[in-house]
């Protein structure tokens, strides 16, 4: 892809990760994310505190269990992606916000 393709689309191509590149910092965007996560997994450990104070043990672990799964999923999947690709476009960022 050339330098006008790429200013029309703002999509870059995916190349793979050096694999000889060690010790690579995360992006402000990795960070971002990560931190978002925290406080949903903290907003679900709220919700359980509140199911188990009130009596709902059961109702609350179970939900509590499902909401950090996919939590975890979401979190899982974006950082093996981001980890695998160097890519940096506005499309990966609009996708991930």
């Amino acid at each position: 892809m050339n330098n006008r393709e790429f200013l029309r689309t703002g999509i870059r191509p995916m190349p793979p990760r050096d694999t000889h590149q060690h010790h690579r910092p995360s992006t402000p965007l990795e960070l971002l994310f990560d931190l978002v996560t925290v406080i949903a997994v903290a907003a679900a450990a709220a919700g359980l505190h509140h199911g188990l104070s009130e009596g709902h043990i059961l109702d609350g672990v179970l939900k509590y269990l499902a909401t950090f799964f996919a939590l975890w999923l979401a979190w899982l999947n974006f950082t093996w992606f981001a980890s695998a690709y160097d890519n940096d476009d506005a499309v990966f960022r609009l996708l991930t916000m």
